[in-house]
């Protein structure tokens, strides 16, 4: 079985143009690592196929190859038009995925509110029928070939065009010394592993030291100690991220990261960005960060508690040491791990993965047809329930304005009621006056009379 979108590259027809279907846009940090940055490096062409919600299928005709990215296929309508025309066009289709979001921990935020949930079966079966996967890590590779051998890796690297360089650091005088996190509100069950180390040092160094925490919470052990500070992220721009760790006052970032298949399946992003804006980190050690911090010169890894407070306390006492690791941090990235230091572009990678694919047996196929099938189903049952709840939300909007409504009315007869019994109170008082200058005046003629 020779897959729908192989000849167009077998022939030699390299891929200009792709059209990108995402549910993020061009402005978000999924766009900045995985389309946007490493398609522009290599050349490519990017047609939106996919903007606030409405479908452009014109970028389909015009493409030489589909990306379609992480939960869009949760979209199933727009999807599978997607993929009937590409298909019709002998046109390759791409799915692209940075996360094991089919094996979410149980104490994972998205997974404890259902956030993919309704998303996960049309993914996976976006997975098993496209004619390439590309992911970001080894670990994630390994997983996702177990249902398309055709998965390859293509790495996150850093886009100079975000990450002005070299950076200027804060200076630490006339203010504590910062030691910061950068992350999404998913990270904190993560934050735990790095409560107790934390407190030592606000223990150990008091007014010396302020903690930061943008975006994700801290640890609920410290979020009352004035000197730990929470920074919400409001979902920006990717660009104004950027910025904003670029003139943070953090000297030491942190990185904590559970030990779970899950994080083992994450990539390095969090050192690169450290890195790149001059930031000595400090990192859990597993898998992502494992492979590519260089102890002692480019960061720190930390296995336990006690190493998180032993790197911690040597970073804050000396500061050449955070200077010289910044910079060669800095340095790193920038000659390793930068786009246009990249051995191998985007398009590269995924013309020579096309070129060699392995064509989809009888099997993968039909387990891919039947995935669909369901995945057609959960997403009509999802959008009944979608339905339903915005039914419901505007009974119960009707009703609470009906209820606001009474009490309102309500509110105005007692204030009617409290101004009569003022009028009354004040008629009586009059009335009482006035008997009593009656009852005066007959006991004054009473007097007269005797």
């Amino acid at each position: 079985m020779t897959p729908p979108g192989s000849a167009l590259v077998e022939a030699g027809r390299p891929i200009r143009r792709v059209a990108v279907f995402s549910n993020s846009g061009p402005d978000d940090a999924l766009y900045a690592w995985r389309s946007g940055g490493p398609l522009a490096n290599a050349g490519v062409e990017i047609l939106l196929g996919a903007t606030a919600g409405d479908l452009h299928l014109e970028a389909v005709e015009q493409a030489d190859a589909i990306l379609v990215q992480r939960d869009y296929p949760g979209r199933a309508t727009d999807y599978r038009r997607v993929v009937d025309l590409a298909r019709s066009r002998s046109i390759p289709v791409l799915f692209e995925v940075d996360d094991l979001l089919f094996e979410l921990p149980a104490d994972h935020p998205d997974r404890q509110s259902h956030h993919y949930a309704p998303t996960l079966l049309p993914a996976f079966g976006a997975l098993i029928e496209a004619d390439l996967v590309i992911t970001s890590t080894d670990s994630l590779r390994l997983r996702l070939a177990r249902f398309n051998p055709n998965t390859v890796v293509f790495r996150n690297r850093l886009d100079e065009a975000l990450w002005p360089g070299p950076p200027a650091r804060p200076a630490v005088h006339g203010r504590s010394l910062g030691i910061g996190y950068f992350g999404t509100t998913t990270h904190a069950p993560d934050m735990e592993i790095v409560a107790a180390p934390l407190r030592a040092v606000l223990d150990g160094y008091g007014e010396r030291v302020a903690i930061r925490f943008y975006g994700c919470p801290p640890p609920h052990s410290l979020r009352e100690d004035p000197r730990v500070a929470w920074i919400p992220l409001t979902g920006g721009p990717y660009r104004d991220y950027v910025a904003l760790l670029l003139g943070a006052p953090v000297d030491i970032g942190i990185a904590p990261l559970a030990d779970t298949d899950f994080n083992r399946a994450k990539s390095e992003a969090k050192f690169l960005e450290y890195s790149a804006a001059g930031i000595p980190g400090i990192y859990s050690d597993i898998a992502p960060y494992r492979a590519v911090v260089r102890p002692g010169r480019t960061g720190w890894l930390a296995r336990s508690e006690q190493d998180w407070v032993e790197h911690l306390t040597r970073m804050i006492e000396d500061g050449s040491l955070r200077e010289r690791m910044g910079e060669s941090a800095y340095r790193e990235v920038h000659s390793r791990w930068s786009l246009s230091a990249c051995r191998e572009n985007w398009r590269a990678t995924v013309e020579r993965a096309l070129r060699g694919r392995r064509p989809a047996g009888a099997g993968q196929t039909e387990r891919s047809g039947l995935i669909r099938r369901l995945a057609e189903q959960i997403a009509a049952w999802a959008e009944s329930l979608e339905t339903e709840v915005r039914a419901k939300r505007g009974e119960a909007g009707r009703q609470a304005r009906e209820a606001a409504a009474r009490e309102e009315q309500l509110r105005a007869a007692q204030r009617e009621l409290r101004a009569a019994a003022a009028e009354h109170a004040l008629r009586l008082r009059a009335l009482q006056e006035t008997l009593e200058q009656q009852r005066s005046a007959a006991e004054s003629l009473a007097e007269e009379l005797e």
